[in-house]
């Protein structure tokens, strides 16, 4: 029967740099695998059936990380988390997501050998052994420790197993592969979920996922006020921008009408009446220079002013969008668990 496991920080300190935009916090990792998994099967990457943000990584018997098989298998299954987080971020009911869809729809289209989710994890797990020279996880001790040496060495081997802009394959154009994906993953996806419900572990696996949904939740909507604080900040530092732009304008505008001014009094004829006629007219030309330059940088001042209030109203709007979307989440992931429990009975336990 499949546990679940805390991988050592060598391990976790290896993915996280591998796949930097893998929500961690909503993976999983167990020993062994799950008893509806056809035999052959080493190790298996799927969404969580019972939640509808977490995923399981499946280690089967591949849990002794001091074994460099262990290191390039969490390798390989990792990759198929980005490819699954990746767009959408890969949330859902079950096996009912886009990423872990298109998987099959692949699938059917090409077979296991050529489907581009395998071939692109295999290429990574290829090119990770071949760049993997010092070992992350050092035992030398006698237990896995971090080795932070060999994450330097990986990036200087190849820059590229660092997923800094994960992509989620697409066969979406064999439409026959298509309709049978959508056939096939929600029928697997209640059959795996009525599996899952067999495993009498699932009541306090079901407690930590309660925790997981609260938790990323929360981190989340941190990250939404960071963002929007980051943003507001820009709007601020732009405007401030703009309002020294708009008065250095209107300084060197002033500059050069009082210049011009001084420049028209000297050429001005010294007797009178054409002496008065011309410093009436230079005094007259100036005033109106200073004033266009003046009603110029209040129609500047003001659009930077609107363009900073548009702004903030953007960012504002965005938080609250964000916001809003990370609670919706929320609220699917703990109705469901709430759902899943009070079928197992787990109030009871």
């Amino acid at each position: 029967m499949a546990q679940p496991i805390t991988i050592p920080d060598c391990a976790k300190k290896l993915l996280e740099f591998l796949y930097p935009t893998v929500d961690w916090s909503r993976v999983t990792f167990f020993s062994g695998l799950p008893w509806w998994v056809a035999s052959g099967t080493t190790a298996i990457t799927i969404p969580d059936p019972l939640s509808a943000l977490g995923y399981r990584v499946y280690l089967g018997a591949n849990t002794n990380f001091c074994d460099d098989a262990t290191i390039n298998t969490i390798v390989h299954e990792s990759f198929h988390l980005q490819q699954f987080m990746g767009g959408d971020g890969g949330y859902g009911l079950g096996f009912v997501r886009w990423g872990f869809f298109n998987y099959f729809v692949c699938h059917f289209a090409n077979g296991y050998d050529n489907n581009p989710f395998e071939q692109q994890a295999y290429a990574q797990e290829k090119a990770f052994r071949l760049c993997h020279t010092i070992k992350v996880c050092d035992c030398k001790s006698g237990k896995p420790e971090f080795n932070p040496a060999a994450l330097d060495a990986l990036a200087k081997c190849n820059s590229d197993l660092v997923i800094r802009k994960p992509t989620t394959p697409s066969c979406a154009s064999s439409w026959w592969a298509f309709l049978l994906a959508l056939i096939v993953v929600p029928i697997l996806a209640i059959l795996v979920f009525i599996a899952h419900l067999i495993d009498l572990l699932n009541c306090t696996y079901l407690q930590s996922q309660m925790r997981q949904c609260i938790e990323w939740a929360q981190q989340t909507r941190e990250q939404c006020n960071e963002w929007a604080d980051q943003g507001y900040q820009q709007c601020n530092q732009w405007a401030d921008q703009g309002y020294q732009q708009c008065n250095q304008w209107a300084d060197q505008g002033y500059s050069t009408c009082s210049q011009w001014a001084d420049q028209g009094y000297n050429v001005c004829c010294d007797w009178w009446p054409c002496s008065w006629l011309c410093d009436a007219f230079v005094w007259i030309t100036n005033i109106v220079c200073v004033l266009t330059i003046w009603i110029t940088n209040m129609v500047c001042v003001l659009s930077v002013w609107i363009a900073n209030v548009v702004c903030v109203v953007s960012v504002w709007i965005a938080n609250v969008v964000c916001i809003l979307w990370v609670t919706i989440i929320e609220m699917i992931c703990v109705v469901w668990i709430v759902v899943i429990r009070t079928i197992l009975f787990c109030w009871w336990r």
